[in-house]
C-alpha cells in the first residue's frame, strides 16, 4: 500500500471499523454471523501454500491480433498474529474470475466479464486443478497443464475454441526489460504491496499487484477489538507504461481495484535490481518516493529455491 499507514495508526483505524478485503464484493447481512450463504466460497478455508501460483493472467492468442485470457483474484486470509507471510499457511476466502477478450497490444477496461466461486456469483468451481463456469455467454473447462498453464474450451461472447492459456510473455524483448518480474515494495508498516509484470508484446506491458497485511506487526491499544484474521488479496490488475527515458509509469487500482488509481514513475537502480518509485501528489496519495526490490521468483511470500 502506497500511502502506508504505521502500524499504530493501523490498529487504530481497525479498532474504529472492520474493512473488507480489497476487491471483496459488498454482501449483504442477514444475521449476525456475515454472509449470506449464497456469497459464501464453496472453498472458504482451504489451505493455500503458493497463492501466486493461481492468481493473475493468462492468455491465448486469438489469431486475430488480439488475445483471450483469463484474470484471477484470490483473497486468502491469514492468522492474526502472523508477523511474515513467509511460510505462514493462508486459506482461501474466495475467487474471483474475469474473463477478457482483448482486440488490441494491451486489456482496456470493459473488455473483462467477472465471476466468482459462489451461487451468486456465477458458480465457478475450482477442484483438482480444473476450472469451471457455465453462465450465459461464457463457459470455461480448463484444466491446469504443465507449468501451471490451463487447457481446454473458453468460451466468451463470440470467441468459443480450445486454446492453451499462458502467463503472457513477448517472443520478442524490448528495451525495457528491467520491468519485467516481481517486485516486493519495501515497507516499515504491517502492510506491503507485491508488483508481477510481464511484456505481453515489445514495448507493451501488463501487471497485477498483491495486497499484503500482516497484523502480527500492529501494536494495538489494550482496549482495542483485536482482528481475528488478516486478509490478503492477490491478483489486481495494473496499468503499465515505459517511456524513451527507460521509465516507466505504473497505476495501481487502474481497473477499478482496491479503491481509487494510484500512479508511480519508476526508474531502475542498481542494474535493475531495484525500483525507485516517485509517487506525485494527488487526491489519493501525498508525494513520496519509495523503493521495490526484484524478487528472484514469481512470490513475495514463498521462498526461492
Amino acid at each position: 500500500m502506497q500511502s502506508a499507514l504505521k502500524p499504530t495508526l493501523l490498529a487504530i483505524a481497525y479498532s474504529l471499523v472492520v474493512p473488507l478485503a480489497p476487491h471483496q464484493p459488498a454482501i449483504t447481512q442477514d444475521s449476525a454471523s456475515g454472509q449470506r450463504p449464497d456469497d459464501r466460497s464453496f472453498y472458504s478455508g482451504k489451505p493455500v501454500p503458493h497463492p501466486e501460483e493461481l492468481s493473475g493472467v493468462w492468455e491465448a492468442p486469438d489469431g486475430k491480433g488480439g488475445a483471450v485470457g483469463l484474470h484471477l483474484t484470490l483473497v486468502t486470509t491469514a492468522p492474526a498474529n502472523a508477523t511474515t507471510l513467509v511460510g505462514v499457511s493462508q486459506e482461501w476466502d474466495h475467487l474471483e474470475v474475469g474473463i477478457y477478450h482483448r482486440v488490441g497490444a494491451v486489456f482496456e477496461i470493459g473488455e473483462e466479464n467477472g465471476f466468482s466461486d459462489s451461487v451468486r456469483g456465477g458458480g465457478v468451481r475450482y477442484e483438482s486443478g480444473k476450472l469451471t463456469l457455465h453462465s450465459g455467454s461464457s463457459d470455461l473447462e480448463l484444466q491446469r497443464v504443465d507449468g501451471g498453464n490451463w487447457s481446454g474450451r473458453v468460451h466468451y461472447k463470440d470467441f468459443d475454441s480450445q486454446v492453451r492459456l499462458s502467463r503472457p510473455e513477448s517472443q520478442s524483448k524490448s528495451k525495457d526489460t528491467w520491468l519485467v518480474g516481481t517486485w516486493r515494495e519495501k515497507s516499515d508498516s504491517a502492510s506491503f504491496t507485491c508488483l508481477h509484470i510481464v511484456e505481453t508484446s515489445p514495448g507493451e506491458f501488463a501487471g497485477w499487484s498483491d495486497y499484503l497485511l500482516t497484523w502480527g506487526n500492529v501494536r494495538f491499544a489494550s482496549n482495542a477489538r483485536k482482528p481475528k484474521q488478516a486478509f490478503e488479496n492477490y491478483g489486481n490488475l495494473v496499468r503499465v507504461r515505459p517511456d524513451e527515458q527507460e521509465r516507466a509509469s505504473i497505476v495501481l487500482g487502474w481497473y477499478g481495484g482496491i479503491c481509487c488509481p494510484r500512479p508511480f514513475v519508476g526508474t531502475p537502480e542498481n542494474d535493475g535490481a531495484m525500483m525507485r518509485a516517485e509517487w506525485p501528489a494527488g487526491p489519493n496519495q501525498a508525494h513520496h518516493t519509495s523503493h521495490w526490490t526484484k524478487m528472484r521468483g514469481n512470490s513475495c511470500t514463498v521462498e526461492s529455491e
